[in-house]
């Protein structure tokens, strides 16, 4: 357990100022006919960093991939206007770029992977999972702690699919349809530590969570575990990272959701009535809710497997809560609708379960 300790004890939170915004565009680099660069992308790379005065320039573990950070910001404008820029820079250099979850028609395999200590690694381990570049548009929000942090990642993780919908630009891969709307998660899914976020009560579970996954898979850190939402103690940010490149920033859906609903969610950890009084969604939830947004792309927040019971609390008149109305089975069920089901009922409810016929409580 010494170990452990040790490894929860580096995940010390760096306050951000409340509710600043940043966020990360990962391009592929392309040439006149939209195919990969390959390995002819790294020169372009040295070039784009030298030009770049707003924000940085960074490689990815794919060699043809790019990935532009803004600095930090006050809103989603300020956000709007660096990636602008940022844009612009890659373009002034005569470099084409590809905004897509994943090239369309790359063969499979063909993945030009760049050299350094962090992707040799991730390399050896991922092996040929790393068949073809994936690219996604990720949003930092920062938060001054941890509380706060986790009050943050516990709404967000509820809209998952509903952010992945939005933003959906990945329907073809290998030169086929895929039939997906979104086609990257499935990509992704297959990666180690790759997953969908788990549902944290406390900080302490959060550094529990990074605690096995560190030991378990033998990683250094914790950038290592790549959540689609993951709160990142160093920036002192949660990262929304479910949406795929977008080809416009200024196309409706193509601004990213993730940017325009920071208000939302700036009111929603101020009131504090959403986050503290709802649970996050149950995994198998979100994973419907998830696999039915990467078919069609239509925003679906995940299925709430209490709401009859929800539904039928709110119904129950105030003499119900007597503990008597608990045990008493002398009031026969009337069922609403002659139906099959209810012809086969009970001449009663059964205590302490809502009766499914008319939803009281009995």
């Amino acid at each position: 357990m010494a170990r452990r300790s040790s490894e929860i004890s580096s995940l010390e939170w760096h306050p951000s100022d409340e509710f600043t915004l940043g966020a990360e565009d990962e391009l592929l680099l392309v040439d006149e006919n939209a195919e990969l660069l390959g390995q002819a992308a790294a020169p372009v790379l040295d070039a784009l960093r030298e030009r770049a005065t707003t924000g940085n320039v960074k490689g990815e573990v794919f060699a043809d991939e790019v990935e532009l950070e803004t600095p930090v910001c006050a809103d989603a404008e300020q956000v709007y206007d660096a990636l602008k820029e940022l844009r612009r820079t890659v373009t002034d250099e005569g470099v084409r770029m590809l905004a897509a979850g994943v090239h369309p028609t790359a063969a499979f395999g063909a993945a030009a992977l760049t050299t350094s200590p962090r992707y040799d690694r991730l390399g050896h381990e991922f092996a040929g999972l790393l068949r073809t570049p994936t690219a996604a548009f990720q949003v930092h929000v920062g938060l001054p702690d941890p509380a706060s942090a986790l009050t943050v990642y516990r709404t967000l993780r509820n809209r998952l699919s509903v952010f992945r919908a939005l933003a959906a630009g990945s329907p073809y891969w290998h030169g086929r349809d895929s039939g997906l709307a979104c086609v990257r998660p499935a990509i992704l899914r297959s990666y180690p530590r790759t997953t969908m976020p788990p549902a944290l009560p406390s900080w302490e579970a959060y550094e529990e969570a990074i605690a096995v996954a560190r030991w378990a898979h033998e990683v250094p850190d914790y950038s290592y575990v790549c959540w689609e939402l993951r709160p990142q103690p160093r920036l002192g940010t949660i990262e929304v990272r479910v949406m795929d490149a977008q080809s416009s920033l200024d196309a409706p859906p193509g601004w990213p959701p993730s940017c325009r609903a920071w208000p939302a969610t700036r009111s929603s950890l101020q009131t504090l009535t959403i986050s503290r009084t709802r649970s996050s969604s149950p995994t198998t939830s979100e994973r419907a809710a998830t696999a039915s947004t990467r078919r069609s792309s239509t925003p679906r927040a995940p299925a709430d497997p209490y709401a009859r019971w929800r539904r039928a609390l709110s119904t129950m008149p105030a003499s119900s809560w007597h503990p008597t109305a608990w045990t008493d089975r002398s009031t026969p069920c009337t069922p609403s609708s002659p139906t099959r089901r209810s012809t086969r009922a009970s001449a009663t409810c059964t205590p302490r379960r809502a009766c499914r016929h008319c939803s009281r409580i009995s």
